[in-house]
């Protein structure tokens, strides 16, 4: 009795329907059925028509929308058959790898840089197909070193399971040293996500021997080190003495 009003006018729309109607935003829809762009994806605490009905979007010619990335790309990403994209989980580094790219030659190595702004990483990361990003592309992941960034990392493989996502290791190898020669620190969040040592094996498990005991060691131990102990000024040395894949 509630969506009686509604439910004619979504019953008359799909009546209408053929093969020239356009394909337009699910909000999109809504308002220009009911006046209300949330009436059919329930936000804001509204009933969801279109979760209760089971229709789809194709049924009423909508496209999910998307936040988009927020990414820096150089000139020649789309001509390259095989790209290699890299993704920070924090603000400050992907600042400094952004200056890096056009301040020195570590464009000639990263052709994406994705800000992974946290757990948003694995939520917006699944439209890399909007980016021509393929299985054949080479995709790096480098987040803080504790659980949280961990777990992060797992959370976008299992999201997007055919892209090629691995840790970024030469970017965890320095980050492990500049820590360690700074001290490290106790995890003070009481709600920092809790690996199992299997599982901590299971993601580290493509590092090298030394940086994955390293990496292990201060994970188990309940310290971490911020990615931001990889500064620009580090970068740059990085990057001048042949690290981050321009040694190979």
């Amino acid at each position: 009795k509630r969506d009686k009003e509604n439910l004619k006018k979504l019953s008359n729309f799909l009546d209408s329907l053929d093969d020239n109607t356009a394909y337009i935003s699910l909000n999109e829809r809504s308002y220009e059925l009911f006046g209300y762009e949330k009436c059919l994806s329930g936000v804001d605490g509204k009933n969801s028509l279109f979760q209760n009905t089971k229709i789809t979007l194709d049924d009423i010619h909508c496209f999910e929308t998307y936040t988009p990335l927020q990414c820096y790309i150089m000139p020649n990403f789309y001509s390259k058959e095989i790209k290699t994209v890299l993704i920070v989980e924090n603000l400050d580094t992907y600042w400094s790898f952004h200056r890096a790219m056009n301040e020195s030659c570590l464009g000639k190595y990263i052709d994406m840089l994705v800000y992974g702004c946290g757990n948003k990483s694995t939520g917006n990361f699944k439209f890399y197909k909007h980016y021509s990003i393929t299985s054949d592309d080479n995709i790096y992941y480098f987040g803080d070193i504790d659980p949280e960034g961990l777990a992060i990392y797992r959370r976008v493989k299992e999201a997007n399971p055919e892209l090629n996502i691995k840790l970024a290791e030469e970017l965890y190898e320095v980050t492990i040293k500049m820590g360690l020669k700074k001290g490290l620190y106790d995890i003070h969040n009481e709600n920092q996500t809790k690996l199992d040592e299997e599982t901590i094996d299971t993601l580290l498990k493509s590092l090298d021997r030394k940086t994955f005991q390293e990496f292990k060691n201060i994970l188990l131990s309940g310290k971490y080190i911020p990615q931001e102990a990889l500064n620009y000024r580090v970068l740059l040395e990085m990057i001048e003495h042949g690290g981050l894949y321009g040694g190979k």
